[in-house]
């Protein structure tokens, strides 16, 4: 993959190394993509050789990860779902949903709460 989408046998630039990353699915995104070639020291590296190439590409799959696990492993669309959700249940200019609001959100995602005993025992973990 790093010989056919580089421009020369031995390098690749910055835009080359992002589109083989969105390729092969490590892509994390422009800003953390930056911050992962300023951690490296590489944010003004024009050509990228195959050791700096896996080692950014390391850096996206380890960043990756953790946001993998931060979110349960749950689907992006599903995480962008429960936003949207948790959204509408806040009350107005609030950080924090009332007990009643998380009740609901967790009802429309599908969370069994029929009884008084389930629901306590949800709310108490």
């Amino acid at each position: 993959a790093f010989k056919k989408i580089c421009s020369s046998a031995d390098t690749c630039t910055q835009e080359q190394v992002s589109d083989l990353l969105q390729s092969l699915g490590y892509f994390p995104g422009e800003e953390v993509f930056h911050e992962v070639l300023m951690a490296d020291g590489m944010q003004d590296t024009e050509e990228f050789d195959f050791t700096m190439l896996r080692a950014v590409t390391g850096q996206c799959r380890r960043h990756l990860a953790k946001v993998a696990r931060g979110n349960a492993y749950f689907p992006e669309i599903q995480i962008q779902l429960m936003r949207k959700l948790f959204q509408e249940q806040l009350l107005s200019s609030a950080e924090n949903i009332e007990r009643g609001g998380l009740v609901c959100l967790l009802q429309t995602l599908g969370v069994p709460m029929n009884t008084l005993q389930e629901r306590d025992a949800i709310l108490h973990m």
